[in-house]
């Protein structure tokens, strides 16, 4: 938690005690009305003098902060005081009740780490506070001269409470917290899902998605792939080729790869070491075997290696409309076998694409498997536009290409390989991306848009309540009903109404905490 929480409990307790004592002697004593601005002076500096040193700080930055306004107020009341020798009590209670409205907002916050969630309050605030604070201080200027030019008597009381009370109503705390608060509820809720945000900012560009690209493996299948059928030319025993295959795919922690040594496991095939081993990402490995080199890669990947593989083609293209991924095994450039493997589509995966499409949002899936294979699967989910024989780093350009079209686009992936892709994204779902989807459930990338989009309605609806509170309250405090009622607002009251509104905007964010 800031300790500046503490201290402000401190500052308010010493506050109170003191104004409780002032009040005690203003109604047992009289005549000692020094005693009583030494001691509201020495309030003003202990428990109100951070409202003097942030306003004064923020003006030698070229800014302004509601510490401003509220040090304009209680320093004139104080002054006031000092020269009417009354009013000592009202500077007090002003500075208790703005503390205490710092306090609650150091409480809403405190479990909350907004270093991690990239949330500055203080910046979210400063354009809005650059435009209104300044309006403020004229308003209430330009009132207590009007106060002063046909007010009744006594004028100068008139024109200091009208003053004080635009100041105090009319800070811009609500409208400061508006964003912030929201972002901050939204955020929660996703976590409560196993929706992790990694980056506040992004929560207000999730609601724009128009376009969502799938990875293949281990986003729209389970990421778990097995080996089910191993092709071989004449002559080549079945266990020879998923020996080398191994051999070559030892070390990776790629799917294919784990898939690949699980299977020589079960077979219990004695797996020797390749050496010279290169990987080649999405394309394939080449090593050294018992003195020969070895390969296993895709069609693209063999015809570099000057393997052919002309003899398990039409094999190779069979499988592949099935939707499974074929792998080439070649020995001494001589091609000797083809693994298949199978990876199973997630369950959830048809659901999410149909949702995006309910939700008019385009879904592409992109993948380096061949044309043939990433057709078979996305047909499978009701996917119709497919990015296939692409290179991880290629993906990042095809994103690259979607944006200039004006697309918004989410790259959904499992994070192998897809770092760049990732970052071009507009949103990245990752591992370390922008959202981490914690239990890998597809469902939540549907409701991480919902979320997004509620949050964004919540802070509209926190700026309008803000602006709407602020365009009613000024007048009011400014006496507009004083010739009807012949009542002007106490500051003291105005000085709750701030909080009031800030703890509103507060209870309105939270409501996003209610959703289904």
């Amino acid at each position: 938690m800031d300790p500046n929480y503490h201290t402000l409990i401190r500052q308010t307790v010493v506050a109170a005690c003191i104004g409780m004592l002032l009040l005690f002697i203003a109604t047992t004593l009289h005549q000692i009305n020094w005693v009583c601005a030494i001691a509201t002076l020495g309030v003003l500096v202990y428990s109100g003098g951070h409202f003097f040193i942030n306003a004064w700080l923020a003006l030698k930055a070229k800014q302004y902060n509601r510490e401003l306004l509220i040090a304009i107020a209680i320093g004139t009341n104080w002054l006031y005081a000092v020269f009417t020798q009354q009013l000592y009590f009202e500077t007090i209670v002003i500075i208790i009740i703005v503390n205490l409205g710092l306090i609650l907002e150091q409480y809403y916050y405190k479990n909350i780490d907004l270093k991690d969630m990239n949330i500055d309050i203080t910046n979210s605030g400063n354009k809005i506070a650059t435009i209104i604070i300044p309006s403020v201080i004229a308003i209430a200027l330009v009132t207590a001269i009007i106060w002063y030019l046909i007010g009744k008597q006594p004028v100068s009381f008139y024109m200091l409470v009208s003053f004080m009370s635009i100041l105090l109503i009319a800070s811009p705390t609500a409208l400061q917290l508006a964003i912030p608060t929201s972002i901050i509820s939204g955020i929660s809720k996703a976590a409560q899902s196993e929706i992790l945000i990694n980056n506040a900012n992004i929560l207000q560009t999730i609601c724009k998605i128009n376009t969502v690209i799938l990875n293949k493996t281990a986003t729209i299948t389970l990421g778990k792939p097995i080996v089910t059928a191993i092709t071989t030319v004449p002559g080549v025993d079945p266990n020879q080729v998923l020996s080398i295959a191994a051999s070559l795919e030892s070390g990776s922690d790629h799917p294919y790869a784990l898939a690949i040594l699980a299977a020589a496991t079960a077979t219990q095939l004695s797996v020797a070491i390749a050496s010279n081993q290169q990987n080649f990402a999405a394309l394939g490995i080449n090593g050294i075997i018992a003195g020969q080199p070895a390969c296993i890669g895709n069609k693209s990947f063999m015809e570099a290696q000057l393997v052919k593989i002309d003899m398990l083609r039409d094999h190779a293209k069979d499988f592949a409309k099935t939707g499974v991924t074929t792998i080439y095994v070649a020995n001494n450039k001589q091609l000797i076998g083809l693994l298949t493997l199978t990876d199973p589509i997630k369950t959830d995966a048809k659901f999410l694409v149909q949702k995006l499409h309910d939700m008019q949002i385009r879904v592409i899936m992109i993948t380096g498997d061949q044309q043939l294979t990433a057709e078979a699967i996305a047909q499978q989910v009701g996917i119709t536009e497919v990015i296939a024989d692409v290179m991880p780093q290629e993906k990042a350009n095809k994103i690259a290409e979607l944006q200039h079209e004006d697309a918004i686009v989410a790259m959904v992936s499992n994070g192998l390989n897809d770092e760049e892709a990732l970052i071009q994204a507009d949103v990245g779902f990752a591992m370390n991306a922008d959202v981490t989807l914690i239990n890998s459930s597809l469902d939540n990338i549907v409701e991480t848009i919902y979320i997004s989009k509620a949050t964004v309605n919540n802070m509209r609806h926190n700026l309008l309540g803000a602006v709407i509170y602020n365009m009613v309250a000024i007048p009011f405090a400014a006496g507009i009903l004083f010739p009807f009622t012949g009542l002007l607002l106490n500051p003291m009251l105005a000085a709750v109404a701030m909080i009031l509104s800030s703890l509103t905007v507060v209870i309105n964010a939270n409501r996003l905490q209610f959703l289904i």
